[in-house]
């Protein structure tokens, strides 16, 4: 949360759904990056032409899921 801007501090949180739907439905770094752009460009209205730049950032992302999952695996079932 940025105190320069404060009634922007939720606004990446509806885009969070749809990033993890691409990663669902099994989108490559690429398709992430290019969604990134998307969002930034056409809803954000930031401009265009931003796709290698998001590249470092859509590495992240699917590093993270990769990483989430095998933590999962690691953890084991959910006890009751």
């Amino acid at each position: 949360m940025s105190a320069a801007f404060p009634r922007t501090a939720d606004e990446f949180d509806r885009y969070a759904p749809e990033v993890v739907s691409a990663l669902s439905n099994g989108a490559s770094e690429a398709g992430i990056a290019e969604l990134l752009e998307t969002i930034e460009c056409d809803r954000m209205g930031l401009g265009a032409g931003a796709n290698d730049r998001l590249r470092p950032a859509a590495s992240e992302i699917v590093d993270w899921l990769a990483q989430s999952q095998d933590s999962w695996k690691n953890f084991g079932p959910v006890r009751r």
